[in-house]
């Protein structure tokens, strides 16, 4: 479907990806089942894949391949799998710089990276930034969409600015808060609500208020993961997920998949989602139990999303599907977990789409994106001399 020949990518050579995991995160184990499942769609006739462990202080660990452990949802067998050598990237220095072992010093050469990092310090845009600086082509999403779709308040924002339905909700700093805050709420929402941070992903930190007195003790383990407290109200109903990726210039979505909470659960919390009850805990309807005309909507909503949100890459839209059958856009997520075939079924069957091709696209999408990067720095640097040379003569003639 993709021809990475479009990039004159030699037919003999392979690309040197750099598959980049973990991070400093509350999510770093849900990156851990995303790198591990993501693997083996790396064409190995296309890419020679190196994997580069972040791990939660922050050390940088180039990995054995052969002994990192695939398709596996269990986090801490992942984690006994992964063995290797500390390493560096040195950067400030001119050129596109390379990973460096740091005991031999032995130069790791990287075409493009793709990046499995879920939550702070890894999703928002911060290692897209990283590699931008460093001239090294990233897939994934853009350094804006990345940073907006992380934001739930940026991102609801300019999902309601687009005229997208989005439940009613309200954002309180945490500068702002104060006890009486939730007389103010009890105004605007009926119990039950939910509060969570603007900032925070896989359900962490989210919260659902039945009464007054569960209000205090959740807002202050809000503000323990963000700044910013978002207030929603509560959608009776199901969620509904669907993914979508940029493919030249078209958008393409999945199949709608409808999720509802099993009993064990009050809501879709991080161990309802990932706990190793998943197959009870929450139950997937694939397609969704929609009428026909739904489906269509979610598919349109989940492409102008995708567009105002700047989306790049392969996202998930989540939405809310109401027992009225309204539905509501809840958020986007940049760069989706991925889970193996067992516990959480591919949408992009019977859509004649592969996660290989997807992983095509991705790629194809960033090394497009360096090249016109690159074709653009020469006239950045002639634009900067002109501007250094008028700079001098008017000094001089000062």
């Amino acid at each position: 479907m993709f021809d990475l020949k479009e990039i004159q990518v030699k037919k003999t050579d392979k690309l040197n990806v750099l598959l980049t995991f973990g991070g400093r995160s509350l999510e770093h184990d849900v990156s851990l089942i995303s790198a591990s499942n993501i693997l083996p769609h790396f064409n190995p006739e296309k890419y020679h894949v190196e994997l580069l462990h972040i791990s939660r202080d922050g050390h940088w660990l180039l990995c054995d391949t052969a002994q990192f452990k695939r398709a596996c949802d269990v986090p801490e067998d992942i984690a006994g799998s992964i063995t290797g050598v500390p390493v560096m990237l040195p950067i400030g220095q001119g050129d596109r710089p390379c990973l460096y072992t740091k005991e031999t010093g032995q130069c790791i050469p990287i075409d493009v990276v793709f990046t499995v990092l879920h939550g702070k310090n890894g999703a928002g845009g911060i290692m897209k930034g990283l590699w931008l600086t460093a001239q090294i082509p990233a897939a994934g999403p853009s350094l804006l969409g990345g940073a907006v779709g992380f934001d739930k308040d940026v991102m609801k924002r300019l999902l309601c600015q687009a005229g997208l339905p989005v439940c009613r909700y309200t954002v309180i700093h945490h500068q702002d808060y104060t006890p009486r805050c939730l007389d103010n709420l009890k105004e605007q929402f009926s119990f039950p609500f939910f509060i969570k941070p603007a900032n925070s992903g896989s359900s962490l930190g989210v919260h659902k208020i039945y009464q007054e007195s569960d209000f205090q003790a959740a807002v202050q383990d809000v503000f323990s993961f963000d700044e910013k407290l978002i207030v929603e109200e509560y959608i009776d109903g199901s969620e509904l997920e669907i993914y979508a990726f940029q493919s030249g210039n078209e958008i393409k979505t999945s199949i709608v998949r409808q999720t509802f909470v099993g009993k064990a659960h009050d809501f879709y919390t991080y161990e309802a989602k990932y706990g190793t009850d998943n197959a009870t805990s929450n139950i997937k309807k694939i397609p969704a139990d929609i009428p026909p005309e739904d489906h269509e909507k979610v598919k349109q909503l989940a492409i102008e999303a995708y567009r105002v949100l700047e989306g790049r890459g392969e996202v998930r839209l989540d939405l809310f599907y109401s027992c009225q059958k309204k539905i509501y856009v809840n958020e986007i997520n940049t760069v989706p977990a991925l889970m193996s075939k067992k516990s959480q079924p591919s949408l992009w069957e019977g859509c004649g789409i592969s996660q290989a091709d997807i992983v095509d696209a991705l790629i194809t999408a960033a090394l497009k994106e360096a090249q016109a990067l690159h074709s653009m720095a020469p006239q950045i640097h002639q634009k900067g001399r002109n501007q250094n040379q008028s700079l001098n003569v008017k000094e001089t003639s000062i």
